[in-house]
């Protein structure tokens, strides 16, 4: 909290926040991991993913696996961090700054030469 400006320290609660939701969640996760080549992973299809992270509860889960053995100290810390939420973007707003679409699927075919 120190390092932050006090206008900012609200960030930093809310992650504490999602901490504490997520070591309880971590206990019973919803996406279930595996210790893959070292690193914490996801299925996905029908490989494993260990460049996704679920919230908080991958750190917890790197916690785990280093004090059972498979994850290393050095692995573990790299993994350490705080994620700071601040900003949001819809891909669902986006069309709504335009006042016209061209180019989507099927539309192209329709278009009259001027508008090509």
């Amino acid at each position: 909290m120190n390092i932050f400006k006090p206008e900012y320290q609200f960030l930093v609660e809310e992650a504490a926040k999602k901490m504490i939701i997520d070591v309880v969640e971590f206990e019973s996760p919803t996406h279930h991991y595996v210790v893959h080549e070292g690193l914490i992973g996801y299925e996905n299809q029908d490989q494993i993913s260990t460049n996704a992270a679920i919230g908080y509860q991958t750190l917890f889960a790197y916690y785990f696996q280093n004090k059972v053995g498979p994850i290393t100290q050095e692995v573990l810390d790299s993994k350490k961090a705080i994620g700071l939420d601040c900003a949001t973007f819809s891909y669902a707003e986006v069309p709504l700054e335009y006042e016209i679409i061209l180019g989507v699927t099927g539309t192209l075919e329709t278009l009259s030469e001027p508008q090509k």
